[in-house]
């Protein structure tokens, strides 16, 4: 066994449990000063939450699965960083890809199965938006990764074109998944109230709220990731910089949440395939023709 092994999966799992935090109230720092206002503190999301978890959870019918399927989805998201965060060093690439892949296909099921279990109408109005939307979406980012996976182990053909178009595909689809305007289909009718949230409260709510914030850090990491592994540097080098390339994408993902506030669900919605696809076919016929 690598020795840096036991090392790395505890920082991944340290890391992975305060730095999305963190990271949310850099965006809520991010959006306030684009608007004009002072905004809260960097802290503040650490303050929500820890206010949350000392409140009563009001009682509601299965309230015990949606809490297993939460508790799940958070699991299988820590497990994803400490996996991203052994393949940045160098680890077992070729075996926790593929893993890391089946295991963003496993969230994205858990995240969406939640809304479906409370009685709440609007909650699960908001599920079934979610799921149409990965199933769009989702395919789109498995997809761009089973290819990039594909790319990283033929890279003596140095098909950059490829490599650009799947990189762009991926941080399109990591966008998309991680809830942001204007693709917060569930919370996006004013009726809807919170979506999927809308019955939460208390502890409950509080790890919704905390893994949907894990979600937005693997989603940022994913992208950091394939533009790292394209460098030629050592794994501590790659692991380091990760952390740092995966705070730039979060801030780029929340800025443009910002400037795309006011557009239109329903055409972004139909204009997904339209990005997808030709991201998809120039990187396959790239490959293909060399």
């Amino acid at each position: 066994m690598n020795p840096a092994l036991p090392l790395i999966i505890l920082s991944s799992v340290l890391t992975a449990l305060l730095l999305p935090v963190l990271y949310d109230g850099v965006e809520r720092k991010i959006k306030a000063r684009l608007q004009g206002r002072i905004g809260p503190p960097v802290h503040q999301t650490l303050l929500d939450l820890r206010k949350l978890l000392s409140k009563e959870t009001v009682e509601f019918p299965c309230r015990h699965l949606v809490l297993y399927a939460t508790s799940t989805t958070i699991v299988l998201e820590l497990a994803v960083t400490v996996l991203l965060n052994l393949v940045l060093a160098g680890l077992y690439v070729e075996v926790l890809i593929p893993v890391a892949v089946a295991l963003i296909a496993a969230i994205q099921a858990a995240s969406v199965s939640a809304s479906f279990l409370t009685p709440n109408p609007y909650s699960q109005i908001g599920g079934r938006r979610e799921a149409a939307l990965a199933a769009v979406n989702e395919t789109a980012l498995i997809t761009g990764l089973v290819l990039y996976y594909y790319e990283l182990l033929n890279p003596s053909r140095g098909h950059w074109l490829a490599v650009i178009s799947i990189l762009a595909l991926v941080a399109i689809a990591a966008y998309v998944s991680s809830g942001r305007t204007p693709f917060d289909v569930s919370e996006a009718e004013v009726e809807l109230a919170s979506g999927v949230l809308v019955e939460l409260s208390g502890r409950v709510l509080a790890l919704q709220l905390y893994s949907i914030y894990l979600k937005r850090y693997i989603a940022s990491m994913l992208p950091a990731a394939i533009v790292l592994l394209s460098l030629q540097a050592p794994g501590a080098v790659r692991l380091l910089a990760g952390y740092a390339s995966t705070l730039a994408f979060w801030v780029l993902y929340s800025t443009t949440s910002v400037f795309s506030g006011r557009s239109r669900v329903d055409l972004t919605l139909r204009l997904l395939p339209k990005i997808y696809l030709p991201l998809i076919l120039l990187a396959v016929i790239e490959m293909v023709a060399t």
